[in-house]
């Protein structure tokens, strides 16, 4: 019966708490080129003193040693921001153009092509023409950033969402950032019991201590 009790906790342990979040801070925008007209959308300039920094979960941790592995449909969440704005799997506006990752032997990131879009204007179905800004994630961590850019052809993004800007373009009204580099961390939080799981095993504890003491009573040793 305690054999029995242990299993169970494991087995609870082992199915629960495992969401692992991974967390992107990007270098402060190196260059930055501000928009010259504004004759649409909502105009805003990078600076030099923001930066691109976010992330993601997943249900599970990622595996080990993946190469250019579309994660799009393990995500239960994101949130990212370029310093204007924020990119969020909650907001409706928000849309996932490509998201593959690449891991080492221990599953940290060590490469990334995460590219987010969100829609600054229209409604969906969107349009060419609609304002939309950008941001996306490059091999060893660089950043690019656009504000208020142009939709030119609007579909389905590579990684499977509809109603995505399939071709963008930045003009007068566009600001841009670039940054050099970037760098992942992973939190993985210490599994823990839910509350039915623990009402069950506490049952079963309750269980192996009342027999522990019916053997006692017959004079039978405890196991």
């Amino acid at each position: 019966m305690r054999r029995l009790a242990l299993i169970c906790a494991a087995a609870f342990l082992t199915s629960s708490g495992w969401a692992a979040t991974y967390t992107f801070t990007g270098s402060n925008y190196t260059t930055t080129t501000d928009f010259t007209s504004c004759t649409a959308g909502a105009c805003a300039n990078f600076t030099t003193s923001m930066n691109l920094s976010g992330s993601f979960t997943v249900a599970a941790p990622l595996g080990t040693s993946l190469v250019n592995q579309n994660i799009a449909s393990q995500l239960t969440s994101y949130s990212f921001s370029d310093g204007i704005t924020t990119f969020a799997s909650t907001d409706p506006n928000s849309r996932i153009f490509d998201f593959v990752v690449s891991t080492g032997a221990s599953g940290n990131i060590t490469s990334a092509e995460i590219f987010l879009e969100e829609w600054q204007s229209g409604a969906s179905p969107h349009m060419s023409g609609d304002r939309v800004a950008l941001v996306f994630i490059g091999a060893g961590g660089t950043t690019l950033a656009y504000d208020n850019a142009s939709a030119i052809f609007v579909g389905t993004a590579p990684s499977g969402v509809a109603d995505a800007s399939t071709i963008t373009t930045p003009d007068d009204a566009t600001s841009i950032a670039n940054g050099p580099s970037g760098t992942w961390m992973v939190s993985v939080p210490t599994p823990t019991l839910g509350e039915w799981e623990t009402i069950f095993l506490g049952g079963l504890l309750v269980t192996f201590a009342l027999l522990r003491l019916r053997r006692q009573e017959r004079g039978t040793p405890a196991a």
